[in-house]
């Protein structure tokens, strides 16, 4: 009985002394999508090239105006957080039909961008959120999405890798509207 009691402690010791690392550098960096997408963006686009992906970078007012299926998602940079929570956009953003993602949104809620009771001060969190965060609002839920980078993220974690894992939620929402 002593015996196995010890061996309980031992390996309970064991395992609470050991922890699993992963930086992002080291992870192998996702394929890129297998589909060909085209990505509206809102502000300079700081994602690197990727194979089946074309971005095309526009206002807001005229990615809105082409319609809920136009692209298959919507970047939105930091920089034009403050337009897009704007009245006049959140009919849009609820009823668009691929995914929406904000770069740079650590400290926002995105539901700022669907529910017209908030502000863009209402969803302040203080850097707790993803960096790039996304939504898509669906008949019967909103579907969201988060991506977090590591500290001091490499040029590749930061746009190479991160582009290609919102990519590929993209294809995977025009493939499945998951």
């Amino acid at each position: 009985m002593k015996l196995k009691y010890f061996i309980v402690v031992a390996l309970s010791l064991l395992l609470a002394g050991c922890s699993i690392h992963i930086e992002g550098s080291n992870l192998e960096s996702p394929p890129p999508p297998t589909m060909p997408l085209e990505i509206a963006v809102v502000g300079d686009n700081p994602f690197d090239t990727i194979r089946n992906v074309t971005f095309i970078t526009d206002n807001l007012e005229n990615i809105a105006s082409a319609g809920p299926g136009a692209f298959d998602g919507l970047l939105i940079m930091h920089e034009h957080f403050e337009e897009a929570a704007g009245a006049e956009y959140k009919s849009f953003f609820k009823t668009t039909e691929y995914p929406v993602f904000f770069v740079g949104a650590e400290n926002l809620l995105t539901a700022v961008f669907h529910d017209e009771r908030l502000t863009l001060e209402d969803g302040a969190i203080d850097g707790f959120g993803a960096y790039v965060s996304g939504f898509v609002v669906t008949e019967t839920k909103i579907q969201q999405w988060g991506f977090h980078i590591p500290d001091n993220a490499t040029a590749r974690e930061k746009n190479g890798d991160l582009i290609t894992r919102i990519a590929k939620v993209m294809e995977d929402y025009a493939r499945n509207k998951i």
